[in-house]
């Protein structure tokens, strides 16, 4: 298996639903005090909309492989003159142990 469903069997069994739901709930706390924006493939977009409310908003424009952000997306940093831009770390999905296709484009994405 390769992709999402390699990796759910990774995770053991019946226990992609509640890892699901501890993100939702993480989601909504922290929408509590500043915005969250999610994003997932069509499939997950919807069902995080689903979990999460509409306290936080969730898009699909950048499809991703996997739901660790750290990993895949930008690091924000500013100059001294007070400028910003975003740097991108080169996600390979731990050493090309996992499908990371659509997660090595996010942090790219994201900064444009």
């Amino acid at each position: 298996m390769d992709g999402p469903a390699r990796q759910h069997r990774d995770l053991g069994p019946g226990s992609l639903a509640g890892i699901e739901a501890d993100i939702a709930l993480t989601a909504r706390t922290i929408a509590r005090y500043e915005p969250v924006v999610m994003s997932g493939n069509s499939a997950s977009a919807a069902k995080a909309r689903s979990l999460c409310g509409t306290s936080v908003t969730v898009i699909s424009s950048i499809p991703v492989d996997d739901c660790w952000m750290r990993d895949a997306g930008p690091v924000f940093r500013t100059n001294r003159a007070g400028g910003l831009d975003a740097v991108g770390l080169n996600f390979v999905g731990w050493g090309n142990k996992q499908t990371h296709r659509q997660d090595t484009r996010v942090a790219e994405r994201i900064a444009s």
